[in-house]
This record gives C-alpha cells, sequence and structure tokens, in this order.
C-alpha cells in the first residue's frame, strides 16, 4: 500500500472509533425527580387554575396552580391530613412542559410527592393539561364558583 493510501485509511479507521465512542443516549436530566415507581410516593390528580408561570430569565421563579381542596393529601408523619384549597408552587417533574398553557387557563394536573425525596422540594408536577371550557365550568359548579 502507497504511503498516501495508507494514511487515508488511518484517518478514515480514527474518524469510525472516535464517531463509534461517541454518546448514544441522551444525556440524563440534571434533577432525576421523584420516582413514581417508589411505594413512600402518593400521586394526586388535582385541578386548578394557572397563578403564575416560571418567569425563563429567572431558574428561581416557579408554577404556581391555585388548586382545588385535596381531602386525601397524605403528610410527612404519614397520616391522611389534608390539603386545603390554595394557591402552591409546583417544581416541574423531567419532560413535563407548559407549552400552550398561560396564567388563568384551568388545568387538571398530577402531582407526585414523597417526603424522602432528597431534592429541595418533596412533591413536583408529573402531567399537565388545559382544560375545555366544559370540563372548567363543570369544575367552578362543583366548587361553588360562579
Amino acid at each position: 500500500m502507497k504511503p498516501t493510501a495508507c494514511f487515508a485509511a488511518g484517518l478514515l479507521s480514527a474518524a469510525m472509533s472516535l464517531a463509534a465512542c461517541g454518546p448514544t443516549d441522551p444525556p440524563a436530566a440534571a434533577t432525576p425527580g421523584i420516582d413514581l415507581a417508589d411505594p413512600d410516593t402518593q400521586a394526586y390528580d388535582v385541578r386548578g387554575v394557572i397563578a403564575t408561570l416560571p418567569d425563563p430569565g429567572n431558574p428561581a421563579s416557579d408554577l404556581n396552580i391555585r388548586h382545588e381542596e385535596i381531602p386525601d393529601f397524605v403528610g410527612a408523619s404519614g397520616e391522611v391530613v389534608g390539603m386545603k384549597e390554595m394557591t402552591m408552587p409546583f417544581p416541574l417533574a423531567p419532560g413535563v412542559t407548559l407549552e400552550g398553557l398561560a396564567v388563568g387557563d384551568p388545568v387538571a394536573f398530577t402531582f407526585a410527592v414523597n417526603w424522602e425525596s432528597e431534592g429541595s422540594r418533596p412533591w413536583e408536577l408529573t402531567k399537565i393539561e388545559k382544560m375545555d371550557e366544559a370540563e372548567a365550568a363543570a369544575t367552578r359548579e362543583a366548587s361553588g364558583e360562579r
């Protein structure tokens, strides 16, 4: 083999080796999120209204939702303590998007709570979708709002 052919073959081989060594999976999320399969995790399906959306310019800002009462909410003690209607912040689980949502939108959402979680908050929003007007009206009527 001529020296230039050997050099070209060596470059091709090196390029193929480097490509094979590259990452094949997307990088893991910076925050792993709450493990929904953990038996200590409680999940709640709730309805509410978006009070504020996170500010993209301020990473410390939150999604805040005014949600309905949750009578079967389990506290850190492991006992059912309930939760009154309130506005509270919800960190987002990896993969959850707020695309298409705006302040004032009625939403149905799921959030998970694990009091043993190592995150900054023991809860996170795992699913959210905008309710249609009929669902929102039924929710308002059931809660006594007009």
